[in-house]
């Protein structure tokens, strides 16, 4: 399923669920070196932070 688009279509519908919900703040968890999913966070406007090869990435509402 990889360059099909499935992980912006998660990331928007989890993202309108959230807010549907008013949830406050999500994230989500990548390996640093998944170059896809670091730039769908950024397209997102996630902040991200690495440690130990793993990156959070944060969106607050």
């Amino acid at each position: 399923f990889q360059k099909q688009g499935l992980g912006k279509y998660l990331v928007e519908q989890g993202l309108k669920i959230a807010q549907a919900e008013q949830v406050e703040k999500v994230s989500m968890k990548f390996f640093e070196d998944n170059a896809a999913m670091t730039k769908l966070a950024t397209a997102f406007g996630f902040e991200m932070a690495a440690k130990d090869g793993v990156v959070t990435a944060t969106k607050a509402f």
